[in-house]
């Protein structure tokens, strides 16, 4: 009976610290999946408002990925530019339209895009001169293909 109570007991503290822990990391930032992206980046998307899909322009976004994101992008691998399957989990809507209307001054002066540039080492992304349209289209796109 002693040796049951005390393994309880050492369980019970064990699921406490553990507790206390996570919480402790989570709230210094160090879990990034249970904080919500809030960089909006730099460029002329200040606030956006999602509702559900809209498939046609995610079709017009795919079209527009195929024809000139492709070349440096995949969804799942690392080519040129980092993948893109599930951006749209890790970066706010308005920072992607930044991203994509104002590559240039992102990479410049956006901290968190300058980190992206060291991690993937990757080229600095060309303007395309994409219409706010258009790079709406290319967010509902990458909408649609997150997993």
């Amino acid at each position: 009976m002693k040796r049951s109570t005390s393994i309880l007991v050492i369980a019970l503290i064990g699921l406490f610290l553990l507790s206390f822990t996570e919480r402790n990391v989570s709230n210094a930032g160090l879990i990034m999946k249970k904080q919500p992206p809030t960089d909006k980046g730099i460029g002329p998307i200040k606030d956006l408002k999602l509702e559900p899909i809209n498939q046609k322009l995610a079709n017009d976004g795919k079209a527009i990925f195929t024809a000139k994101c492709a070349i440096c992008h995949t969804l799942d691998q690392k080519v040129i530019g980092p993948p893109l399957r599930n951006v749209t989990k890790t970066r706010t809507p308005e920072y992607i339209m930044n991203m994509i209307l104002n590559p240039i001054n992102m990479e410049k002066d956006d901290p968190v895009t300058k980190e992206l540039h060291k991690k993937y080492i990757a080229t600095p992304m060309t303007d395309q001169k994409f219409t706010k349209d258009q790079a709406r289209s290319l967010l509902e796109y990458l909408r649609t293909v997150a997993k």
